[in-house]
């Protein structure tokens, strides 16, 4: 029998390291070598929790790509024997292309493996990450106070969009938010240090600033008005601006009036909530049983309705099973999340409590970002 073809031998390798061992008839090795190659694609899936290892995974690859096919042309210069699957070279393409294919749909459908890619939909946690970027999220790490996560939120009910943001609040705490802060069980609970705000500059008559400035704080979209600046950013940077510019006179931190309400909120409009002020709220935990009052019905409504798809919700009671009911026992823990960008986030204060099953996982590090450097960036509470 001829000897095989060194090439053939190599080019199959790079369609899946060990293919060119089985044709050059070194069974044991080929699958091996085709063992250990299913074994490095899936674990970036598994244990990559930086964007380094995915680089480290990859190199090896290619390093263990290089080795499989020189040795699969080495072998195919010595060897005369049969093909462990088949002579035919077609043959084991066409089977190596199908264990590449299987592997490649394995690692990627969406129910595999702890590690999941979240597109950033939005600008509320701007500029730690930006609307279009996408970010690693691991659905098998606990969830703590103060991690980012990527969660499927409801608008308004049952269609789900993907989001990201920030866990404050866990099952049986008790929200409230005064002055765009937020109280948790009568704490001030704010573990991070990227709150931002709408604020307002105050400058000295006749000041104009050229857009060029605003950069070197690292703002843009910075808006005129009367007598001053309105920016997007956090306190520390808008103290920073004041205390370095002889010009700036002070600051302002808006605040919604505490006397209007806004109908955009989950509840609808309730006198004074707004989004920089509400509750007292407790948020929903398994087993908490509330009477179905007015102002629960208020408050839960969206949970209930999300939980129990056999509720009907009417103006003068609430059915289910086709009986009223006059209290409900949650069946699901919940939580409350808010965005670091607080007048400008999209978060529970417009869409609600999210439950335990809406969570996606905790924001671990940024996959693709809008420039190369902010690739790898992690988004972990140091």
């Amino acid at each position: 029998m001829k000897t095989k073809n060194p090439l053939v031998a190599a080019l199959l390798s790079i369609v899946l390291p060990g293919a060119g061992l089985l044709y050059t008839g070194a069974a044991a090795l080929g699958y091996l070598f085709i063992l250990i190659s299913i074994g490095l694609a899936l674990s970036p899936h598994w244990v990559a929790n930086s964007y380094s290892t995915i680089y480290l995974v990859g190199v090896i690859y290619l390093i263990w790509l290089a080795t499989s096919a020189v040795l699969a042309a080495i072998r195919a210069k010595k060897s005369n024997s049969r093909g462990e699957i088949s002579s035919n070279p077609w043959v084991i393409l066409i089977v190596a292309l199908v264990v590449d294919f299987g592997t490649y749909t394995w690692v990627t459908k969406p129910d595999f493996g702890p590690l999941k890619i979240v597109t950033m939909t939005n600008n509320s946690l701007s500029p730690l990450l930006y609307n279009r970027e996408q970010l690693v999220v691991n659905t098998k790490v606990e969830i703590e106070r103060g991690d980012l996560v990527g969660v499927y939120y409801p608008k308004p009910f049952f269609d789900l969009s993907v989001d990201v943001d920030r866990v404050i609040g866990y099952p049986g705490e008790v929200i409230e938010l005064k002055n765009n802060l937020c109280y948790v069980n009568g704490n001030l609970t704010e573990p991070y240090e990227n709150l931002r705000y709408t604020i307002t500059i105050s400058v000295a008559t006749g000041t104009d600033i050229d857009f060029e400035f605003w950069n070197k704080y690292g703002l843009d979209g910075v808006g005129p008005r009367p007598g001053g600046y309105i920016i997007t950013s956090t306190e520390a940077t808008a103290e920073q601006i004041v205390n370095e510019n002889d010009w700036a006179l002070g600051y302002n931190i808006r605040q919604a009036d505490s006397a209007v309400s806004n109908p955009r909120l989950f509840t609808g409009a309730i006198p004074s909530w707004n989004e920089n002020q509400l509750g007292p709220i407790t948020i929903p935990s398994a087993g908490m049983t509330i009477p179905l009052d007015s102002a629960n019905r208020i408050l839960y409504k969206r949970t209930l309705l999300l939980e129990d798809s056999n509720i009907i919700w009417t103006d003068t009671a609430i059915i289910r099973n086709g009986q009223p009911i006059e209290e409900y026992t949650f069946k699901e823990d919940s939580f409350w999340l808010m965005a670091d960008n607080r007048d400008n986030g999209f978060d529970s204060r417009l869409w609600g409590f999210v439950p335990e099953s809406f969570l996606i996982g905790k924001a671990m590090y940024i996959w693709e970002g809008f420039e190369d450097e902010r690739r790898g960036a992690s988004l972990q509470l140091d």
